[in-house]
């Protein structure tokens, strides 16, 4: 699978250096490797800068494919990334024979694709969530807290803290994202495999059914789940969530399906 790839990065060898790591499970039925391809970058703002690479994972468990996915880290902070563009997404079962052919096709879409995913990144730089909270569901509407052993509400509130401008009123759907990354990368202790599963799940903030979702439509659905658990007597995630859920319903007001 390795050879595969480095055959595929043969004709890039005057502008890609690639360079990365590769780790086993401690049974050693499943792997997971990150190639960087060096050279090849997005900058979804002016001062934000990603370098792209290649994702792999397999895995001989009956479960696990082998899967190819656009990789990223960030430079700022050296967040993880990955899988938040399904379209440079391929994969293949381990009942097919390996195909060489894929290996190559997923290191042309990633060098050919860096455009790309600059605009999808900088889409998601231009939508935003109506406030700090709002975006906070968001991630743990996505079942981020499974990932921490400590408190995921506050981590992750100061993850999202520390991407906002001085200025800036509420967090995009990039800085959400970048929030993720970064809580997941630095501040949860995770096998490899582990955190890709944990970067992947955060990823669907970037891709809902293959497009960047539009944040208000989104956000009633986050908000709409989020009432009906607290109306279950779901415990709170933080004190004075619940005039928090208050105040979202009347920004969202009629559009939004919010009885209760």
């Amino acid at each position: 699978m390795i050879e595969a790839v480095a055959s595929g990065l043969d004709r890039y060898d005057d502008t890609v250096t690639p360079k990365g790591h590769v780790a086993l499970s401690n049974a050693g039925h499943l792997m997971s490797a990150y190639i960087d391809f060096d050279g090849i970058e997005a900058a979804p703002t002016d001062d934000d800068v990603i370098d792209l690479g290649l994702k792999i994972r397999t895995g001989h468990t009956g479960f696990h494919g082998l899967k190819y996915d656009v990789g990223a880290v960030r430079q700022v902070c050296t967040n993880g990334m990955v899988a938040f563009d399904s379209d440079l997404q391929l994969e293949q079962t381990h009942q097919e024979p390996l195909q060489y052919g894929m290996a190559r096709q997923a290191v042309d879409a990633i060098v050919d694709g860096a455009d790309l995913v600059e605009q999808r990144l900088q889409t998601a730089a231009d939508r935003s969530f109506h406030s700090t909270d709002e975006a906070l569901l968001g991630l743990m509407d996505l079942g981020l807290d499974a990932y921490f052993e400590d408190d995921a509400v506050s981590l992750l509130r100061e993850s999202l803290e520390t991407e906002l401008e001085e200025a800036q009123d509420a967090p995009t759907l990039y800085d959400t994202y970048n929030a993720a990354t970064r809580a997941l990368t630095h501040h949860a202790e995770l096998s490899p495999t582990r955190r890709d599963d944990a970067l992947e799940q955060a990823a669907r903030l970037l891709d809902q059914h293959g497009q960047v979702p539009d944040p208000e439509p989104y956000a009633q659905d986050i908000l709409e789940r989020r009432i009906d658990a607290v109306t279950d007597d779901a415990e709170p995630y933080w004190e004075g969530e619940e005039e928090a859920l208050q105040e979202l319903t009347t920004v969202h007001g009629d559009d939004a399906n919010l009885a209760g």
